[in-house]
């Protein structure tokens, strides 16, 4: 029945497997440009791309935001999910909401990306 599609919950949820730690500034906002520039380099998972380099390139991107009194964790872990696409954003997806909470759980070579690497290559 028709009806039986209004539970979206079922199918799919938008809730991100990361949760940027909290911060005391009320009035930072992210700009568009951030996410921009972000996007120029994406992962995708692909056999040929190394997920290690991502996260150099990435890392590199993110120290040149200059926010005062702002962590560097919040920004890793506020833009991180933007710098993948294809494969490896349904990968980040796939992960249990809120379980990745700094960019340590992201960046541990035993933890996401790597994790991410394996699955996407076998």
């Amino acid at each position: 029945m028709l009806a039986d599609c209004n539970h979206s919950e079922q199918y799919y949820t938008n809730i991100s497997s990361i949760r940027p730690p909290t911060f005391q500034r009320t009035d930072f906002e992210l700009k568009s440009a951030y996410f921009i520039l972000v996007g120029q380099t994406l992962y995708h998972g692909h056999p040929h791309e190394h997920p290690m380099d991502h996260l150099e390139r990435f890392k590199d991107l993110v120290y040149a935001i200059k926010a005062n009194g702002v962590p560097e964790d919040y920004l890793f872990c506020r833009i991180f999910k933007y710098s993948l696409s294809g494969n490896a954003s349904y990968y980040l997806k796939q992960l249990p909401p809120g379980s990745l909470t700094s960019w340590t759980d992201i960046k541990t070579p035993s933890c996401v990306i790597s994790l991410m690497m394996r699955d996407l290559r076998t």
